[in-house]
């Protein structure tokens, strides 16, 4: 019998491993993160190998109402994860763009 004393490692409450995403030059992807919380991520290809994000993230009270609006940008390459702050969450994530 194996057993592991010491503690589980998980990831902090503020971070969201958004996975491989597929994305569309140009057009928004939005995206629900919980507790109020949604994202909007705009792609757009610079050249073959350039990738600019504009991120947005924005929260929300119980009540509906804007508590802050956070943007944004990166410059990455498509198939390439990175993890990058946005105001209180850290976001990790892999683009791929869609063919069109």
């Amino acid at each position: 019998m194996v057993t592991n004393s010491s503690p589980a490692i998980s990831a902090p409450a503020n971070a969201k491993n958004l996975g491989e995403l597929e994305l569309t030059n140009l057009r928004e992807t939005h995206l629900e993160l919980g507790r109020g919380r949604s994202c909007t991520i705009t792609p757009k290809m610079l050249d073959r190998n350039t990738l600019q994000l504009m991120i947005a993230l924005q929260s929300r009270s119980a009540d509906g109402k804007t508590t802050s609006f956070i943007v944004t940008r990166v410059f990455t390459r498509p198939g390439q994860p990175f993890e990058v702050a946005v105001g209180d969450i850290d976001i990790t994530l892999t683009p791929n763009i869609a063919q069109e």
